[in-house]
C-alpha cells in the first residue's frame, strides 16, 4: 500500500507541477482578421475569439484571408506580442492545434 502512494505522489510531482509553455486546450469559433502590414505599423494576422483578438503563433499562410470565420482548437502560450506605432497594443499568444473552415 505504500508503495502505491509512493508512487501516485511521484507522478503528481512530476506531471502536475511541469512547466508547460501552454496554459489549456480550447475548442472555440472564432474569425481571422489581417490588421495591416507590421512593417507599416500594423499587427499582422490575429485570430479574434469573441471579442478578444489572439495573435497566432503558427497560422499557416493558406488560412491568411481577411475576416475568414473557422473553428479552432487552441493554447494558450505564455507571453505577448507588441505592435503597433509604439508598440502599444498587446496580443496574447496562441498555438493552433486544429483549424477548420466554417
Amino acid at each position: 500500500m505504500r508503495h502505491g502512494f509512493v508512487a501516485v505522489v511521484a507522478l503528481f510531482l512530476m506531471y502536475g507541477c511541469r512547466k508547460d509553455s501552454h496554459i489549456s486546450d480550447l475548442k472555440t469559433d472564432a474569425i481571422i482578421l489581417d490588421l495591416g502590414n507590421p512593417a507599416a505599423d500594423g499587427c499582422g494576422w490575429v485570430i479574434r475569439v469573441g471579442n478578444i483578438d489572439y495573435k497566432p503563433e503558427n497560422l499557416e499562410s493558406k488560412w491568411e484571408r481577411d475576416s475568414l470565420k473557422v473553428r479552432i482548437n487552441y493554447d494558450m502560450m505564455k507571453g505577448s506580442y507588441s505592435c503597433g506605432i509604439a508598440a502599444n497594443i498587446g496580443f496574447s499568444y496562441i498555438h493552433l492545434n486544429d483549424i477548420r473552415e466554417r
